[in-house]
């Protein structure tokens, strides 16, 4: 549980930096964080303006912002994701990615 694969990593120093930290025996989430977006900087740096990334970190950021609210059903429900409170994480995941992808095949 807890592996699903969905391609590879590029063979870059800065990737196999980032395999080195999550394969470790201790996982430190702030060093795996920082050694990723290190990783991905450049291809970030390349995508800046594309309305696919854009929506989806401007998504993230409204998940945050309703976790943090007085009811996350409710502002979840305003982001178009149909949540309930007896939904498991792995269903709430697909009905954020379903939300998601309606917005990104606007944009191929």
């Amino acid at each position: 549980m807890g592996h699903s694969e969905f391609g590879f990593l590029p063979k870059t120093q800065r990737w196999r930096a980032v395999a080195d930290l999550l394969g470790g025996s201790h996982l430190q989430v702030a060093a795996v964080a920082s050694a990723t977006v290190h990783a991905a900087e450049r291809r970030l740096r390349e995508l800046r303006g594309d309305p696919s990334l854009t929506h989806c970190f401007w998504l993230l950021i409204r998940l945050a912002e309703a976790a943090r609210g007085p009811d996350f059903l409710a502002g979840v429900a305003q982001l178009g994701i149909p949540a309930r409170s007896d939904d498991t994480a792995l269903t709430f995941v697909v009905r954020v990615a379903d939300a998601a992808r309606v917005e990104l095949n606007r944009h191929p």
